[in-house]
C-alpha cells in the first residue's frame, strides 16, 4: 500500500503522505514519471478529519470557478470546489504562508487517493517558483541535440499541434503540450517538462537548456520574426502563471519574464499547421 509519494518537477521535489486509514495513494501515469526518490523540500499531507473553520477568515482570492483562498494566522486556506452543479467544495487545504507544507482536507476516496489533484499542486508551485527563480508559461517545450526550444500560445494558438509534429518522424522529443518551467539558473536559463499536458498526453522530467522562444501565430505560410526583447517580455509575461495575490511573488515572476526575455532569442512564428514548419525550424537553428 502506498503511504507516501515523492515528486520531483522541475527540479523541486515535494511528498504527499496519505491520510491515516485513508484511500491509498494513487499515482496516474503522468506523475510516474516525476517520481523521485530524492530528500523533499515541500512536505504534504491528507488529513481525514473535520474541516477547519473559514468563519472569520479574509478572502484573498476568489477564481470564480475552481478556487478562492482565505488567509488565516500564520497559514492560506484554500477552497477547491467541483466543475459541475452544484459546485460543492471538495478539498480545503491549510499551507504555511511560504506554500511550501500543508495539510489537504478531502470529502471523497477520489480525491483522498491524490489529494494535489488540478489546480492544488500546480498553485503551489505557482507560489513557491518565485523563491526558485522559476516560472510556469502556457506552452509546449521541445527539445533536440542542440537544446530546447520552447513554443508559447494561447489554447488555440497550435501547442498541441506543433507538439503532434514535432513527435511523429523527426529526433525531437516534447517535454509538455500545454505546461513548461523556465528557471534561471547557474549557466543560463534551464526549460522542465511537468506532468500537467494538455491534448498530447505527454510529459517528460528532463531539463535542458533553453535556446529559443516562439511566440505561436497559425499563417498561411511559415515564417519567423525576431522581436525585441521588450515585446517578447510582455507577451512572455501575459502567457504565464503567476502569484496574483503575493505582490513579491509577481513583482519577482515579471522581472524573471523580463531576464529570460532579454537572454534568450525570441520570435513570432507564423506557421502552417503541418510537418512544413520543420523545414523552417530547421533553417532558424542553422542561421
Amino acid at each position: 500500500m502506498v503511504q507516501k509519494a515523492v515528486f520531483d518537477i522541475a527540479g523541486i521535489t515535494y511528498v504527499i503522505e496519505k491520510a491515516p486509514g485513508g484511500a491509498e495513494l494513487d499515482v496516474g501515469p503522468s506523475h510516474q514519471h516525476f517520481l523521485s526518490d530524492k530528500e523533499p523540500a515541500l512536505r504534504f499531507r491528507a488529513v481525514d478529519g473535520p474541516w477547519p473553520s473559514l468563519e472569520g477568515l479574509k478572502k484573498t482570492f476568489d477564481s470564480t470557478s475552481w478556487w478562492s483562498m482565505s488567509e488565516a494566522p500564520g497559514a492560506r486556506v484554500v477552497s477547491f470546489f467541483n466543475a459541475t452543479p452544484p459546485y460543492e467544495e471538495n478539498r480545503r487545504a491549510v499551507l504555511a504562508p511560504d506554500y511550501r507544507s500543508g495539510a489537504v482536507y478531502c470529502r471523497n476516496a477520489l480525491d483522498q487517493s491524490f489529494p494535489l489533484n488540478y489546480p492544488l499542486e500546480e498553485l503551489i508551485y505557482i507560489n513557491v517558483l518565485p523563491s526558485f527563480d522559476g516560472v510556469i508559461i502556457h506552452s509546449c517545450g521541445a527539445g533536440d541535440g542542440n537544446g530546447g526550444y520552447l513554443f508559447v500560445g494561447v489554447s488555440g494558438a497550435g501547442k498541441s499541434t506543433i507538439s503532434k509534429v514535432l513527435m511523429k518522424g523527426t529526433d525531437w522529443k516534447v517535454l509538455s503540450d500545454d505546461r513548461i518551467i523556465l528557471r534561471k539558473m547557474e549557466g543560463g536559463i534551464r526549460m522542465f517538462g511537468t506532468p500537467w499536458h494538455g491534448e498530447v498526453d505527454v510529459c517528460e522530467n528532463m531539463g535542458i537548456p533553453l535556446r529559443r522562444i516562439y511566440f505561436l501565430k497559425k499563417a498561411p505560410r511559415n515564417e519567423a520574426v525576431r522581436w525585441a526583447p521588450a515585446l517578447a517580455a510582455t507577451h512572455l509575461i501575459a502567457r504565464s502563471f503567476p502569484p496574483f495575490w503575493d505582490a513579491d511573488g509577481l513583482d519577482r515572476t515579471t522581472r524573471l519574464c523580463i531576464d529570460i526575455a532579454t537572454q534568450v532569442p525570441c520570435y513570432e512564428l507564423g506557421f502552417v499547421p503541418n510537418a512544413s514548419v520543420l523545414d523552417c525550424l530547421a533553417g532558424l537553428k542553422d542561421g
